[in-house]
């Protein structure tokens, strides 16, 4: 990628109207500035009196932060030109950094997300028993920068090593990094950097990507970092768009730290080594986790890993312990670990005020942050609190990836020359941007609590004369029109807008305006890229490009509906602009259809079957092409298949690998099903039993490693309501078998007739009957079955007699029925678990041969309605 902004040597061609003209944001006549450490005030002023042959009055209003040396001027505004003044003030010796004294309205840059208003880290209001300003001024650093890229448009990656990250968590769409130089899962280190398959992140323990681990630490860590802000859901982290770098490790040994602060290094190493071209832009480690009483001379590695990793460019925040102790004496692994690149935090609450139970060192532990009670994002797409100095440590990590954000070509330029250099700046500016703190006075390196925005302040002034214009931004688009915007430093005199078709030779330029202003004559479904020239007293600066499309494209349609019943369907999709009617094509198991020329964005159907599994999908249709793509698959179900399917039954996992349902067979239901991953939807087999009838249960475990005792339950669902909670529906309970289960199952009787759902469970000794949810090591089963009416009892055997025919012989009669052609006998011995093959007779006698002398026997007969008699 291109790491400087090309000299622009084209004509102006064409001018376009401004929406409005810049506003005034700063007060008249007044200015601040901020003195270098030897320079005296007094000084400044009487050398300052007159500015180009005319009285400025300039004078001292006050000392407005006397630790850092900064001061309010006032000067005759109508007697000299403000800007000019303010940037020769910027220029003139002794002076470190000068502006405008902005005029601070009732409004700062919060995002829209709706949990923010929990955040209070980021604005305390002083509810409850919180103290007004014991915030971060996160909302007074987003007016520059809400993170997300560097100067020259490369991501920001911070590298979060804890248990993992929560992958269904709505709050991390498109905040969650990837190594897109890595194909993953096919064996092969696609990019070189040692580590296999490495495309989502990395697992210490199992070599692989897996970062879906533990995820109930990691997942708030990260959110404090990186949830995505002003996206409408949740939370907002310090950063709403930057790239979070998942590790598990940390850990267990002190080997897994090592391991897992190997992988940012290798990543940032590739970085560095291409100039930006390959690897990732990855500016600092979390670590909310480490040693107490560790002693870093007993971790001469582990310290000194800080300092390799600041040598590639890699920032390190730490957690100190949550204990009341002094890490000077005591000691503390990482964060009494005497690197450079390593900051080292404690933990503050919503008073303002260091916790009781977080550590303290004036040598070791260089800054405050608020982690006690803070709102974040929480394991299971959820939001909670979250504290400890595990809390506190993240909004570091976030603070430093926010400043490498800032407006400021000089820093990412000098991140790639000289990345030590740059992360050391980055780590000057959060510390001595901290805000004084009573309770961290003494006890800490600064003394103070992380500041965002005076962190971004100090970091802008080693932005050189004339920074770069930031927050460039393409808004109200159409396919024809856009408006943009942007916001340029005070020292800058004028601004010039570049704009073309992305990729084209030759730019547009429109000299000497403001922001915001619209462009037109632009095509429709086009990229176009524009950037802006600012120039200060005697330097220019250009801006980064951004980029944005136009609309008018032929898309497929997004955010298909469908809402069906057993009778009709309706589907809908959202509009595309450019479509002039649109095409559904819908699969079904047993209808297929394609409709052509629909002019609305949605349609009813009513001729399909019920009870059918269906996929839809839309195309637009813009003039006579088609678009390129069709929409994403959405399938959906069409109901009416009956109490057993149409129900949302909830759902049931378990952990197979240790024990598995091999067989069932229940009356007239004989399923082999094998291992089904701890849940097995059977429904579609369907069978039939009677109530008040008796059924052979007979349950075929499997123990891949060793025989475990089991308990086994069945369910049916006989009040037809989508759960097995009615206590009547438990119809089979059994506890601690270590074998093949053999055993009979009665249909009770009085129960409605008709075809429902039944839940067959293996369960390792659990405490109660678990029908839904995680059932622990298991497996279960659904099957639909139809239950009967109990048979007459004229329609059974009556009664069985028994005469021995003989030393291994048996003859049988029973009272015959007189509708029936046909009875079937079996029998076994008794104890054991399996009957005799079938014997079919068609008169109500017979004999049984080869029976074994002085035995007993069980024997039974059933004619149509179903197994009758006695042994």
């Amino acid at each position: 990628m291109k790491k400087t902004f090309f000299t622009l040597l084209l004509a102006f061609l064409a001018s376009f109207p401004l929406l409005n003209a810049q506003m005034l944001d700063h007060k008249l006549g007044e200015a601040l500035i901020r003195l270098e450490n030897e320079t005296d005030i007094q000084q400044i002023v009487q050398r300052l009196q007159t500015y180009q042959n005319q009285p400025t009055r300039l004078r001292v209003l006050e000392e407005t932060v006397p630790y850092m040396r900064i001061y309010r001027l006032s000067f005759d505004h109508t007697a000299i030109p403000e800007r000019d003044f303010v940037d020769y003030l910027n220029r003139f010796p002794g002076i470190q950094a000068a502006q405008f004294n902005h005029i601070v309205k009732n409004r700062s840059t919060v995002p829209d997300d709706p949990e923010f208003a929990n955040q209070w880290q980021y604005i305390n209001e002083g509810l409850g028993n919180c103290t007004a300003g014991g915030d971060i001024d996160a909302d007074l650093a987003w007016d520059i920068t809400t993170g997300g890229k560097n100067a020259f448009g490369d991501d920001i990656v911070v590298c979060v090593v804890d248990d993992g990250l929560d992958p269904n968590h709505s709050d991390f769409e498109g905040n969650v990094w990837v190594n897109e130089a890595e194909i993953p899962d096919n064996g092969i280190d696609d990019d070189n950097n040692g580590f296999v398959d490495d495309y989502a992140g990395w697992n210490t323990s199992s070599d692989t990507d897996d970062t879906d681990a533990g995820n109930w630490h990691g997942t708030p860590v990260a959110g404090i970092v990186g949830a995505k802000g002003n996206n409408g859901i949740g939370v907002a982290g310090v950063n709403w768009d930057v790239k979070l770098m998942i590790v598990v490790g940390g850990t267990g040994l002190e080997s897994e730290v090592l391991k897992a602060y190997s992988f940012p290094l290798a990543h940032r190493m590739r970085y560095n080594a291409t100039l930006g071209e390959e690897g990732s832009f990855v500016v600092a480690t979390n670590s909310s986790w480490g040693v107490d009483f560790g002693q870093p001379a007993d971790a001469p590695l582990w310290c000194a890993f800080y300092d390799t990793l600041g040598v590639h460019g890699i920032l390190n925040a730490g957690a100190t312990t949550n204990g009341n102790q002094n890490v000077d004496e005591i000691g503390d692994l990482p964060t009494a670990c005497p690197s450079d690149f390593m900051i080292s935090v404690t933990n503050l609450d919503c008073t303002d005020a260091k916790i009781t139970s977080a550590g303290f060192g004036a040598e070791t532990i260089d800054l405050g942050a608020f982690g006690q009670g803070t709102w974040t994002a929480a394991d299971n797409n959820s939001y909670g609190d979250f504290g400890g100095t595990s809390g506190a440590t993240p909004h570091v990590a976030g603070a430093i990836a926010l400043l490498y954000s800032a407006p400021c070509s000089n820093l990412s330029q000098l991140a790639i020359d000289a990345p030590a250099e740059a992360a050391l700046l980055v780590r000057q500016a959060i510390l001595d941007g901290t805000r004084p703190n009573a309770s961290l006075d003494t006890i800490t390196v600064t003394g103070g609590v992380l500041n965002l925005f005076n962190s971004l302040q100090i970091l802008l002034t080693q932005c050189g004369p004339c920074p770069q214009a930031f927050s460039l931004e393409a808004t109200e688009v159409t396919d024809s029109t856009a408006v943009l915007s942007w916001i340029s430093s005070d020292s800058s005199l004028s601004s010039s807008l570049y704009w073309r078709e992305a990729g084209a030779e030759d730019w547009t330029i429109v000299p000497d305006t403001v922001a915001p202003i619209a462009i037109s004559g632009l095509s429709a479904c086009t990229a176009y890229e524009f950037a802006i020239e600012d120039s200060c007293a005697d330097t220019l600066s250009f801006s980064f490009t951004q980029k944005f499309e136009t609309t008018g494209c032929c898309d497929p349609p997004e955010k298909l509906a469908v809402e069906a019943s057993a009778t009709e369907v309706a589907i809908s999709w959202d509009t595309v602009p450019a479509a002039q009617a649109y095409q559904l094509l819908l699969n079904c198991s047993n209808d297929s259809l394609v409709i052509d020329s629909i002019a609305a964005t949605s349609i009813v159907l009513n001729q399909l079957d019920s009870c059918q599994a269906c996929i839809a999908q839309v195309r637009s249709l813009c003039g006579d092409t088609l678009s390129t793509d069709i929409s994403e698959p959405f399938p959906f179900e069409i109901p009416g298949c009956g109490p057993c399917i149409d129900p949302e039954f909830c759902e049931v996992e378990g952990d197979s690998d240790y024990e598995y349902i091999e067989q069932i067979i229940l009356g007239p239901l004989d399923n082999i099903s094998g291992n089904d991953d701890g849940y097995g939807d059977y429904t579609g087999m369907s069978t039939s039993l009677e109530t008040n009838e008796q059924y052979e249960l007979r349950i075929v475990p499997v123990w891949p490693l060793g025989e475990y005792a089991e308990s086994y339950f069945i369910w049916i669902d006989f009040d037809r309501d989508g759960n097995f909670e009615n206590d009547s529906e438990l119809i089979y309970e059994i506890n601690n078998v270590t074998d093949t289960l053999s055993d009979l199952v009665t249909i009770p009787a009085g129960v409605t007739p008709g075809e429902t759902r039944m839940r067959i469970a293996m369960i390792y000794e659990p405490d109660f009957p678990q029908s839904c949810g995680d059932i622990g090591f298991g497996e279960t089963e659904d099957y639909c079955v139809t239950i009967t009416d109990e048979q007459p009892d004229c329609l059974r055997p009556a009664f069985m007699n028994l005469d021995s025919a003989g030393y291994e012989s048996l003859h049988l009669s029973w009272e015959g029925l007189p509708n029936d052609s046909l009875y079937q006998l079996q029998y076994r011995e008794a104890g054991t678990a399996a009957w005799s093959d079938t014997i079919e007779l068609s008169t109500p006698f017979g004999t049984l041969e080869g029976l074994q002398l002085c035995t007993e026997y069980d024997i039974r007969l059933r004619s149509v309605c179903g197994f009758g008699g006695s042994p």
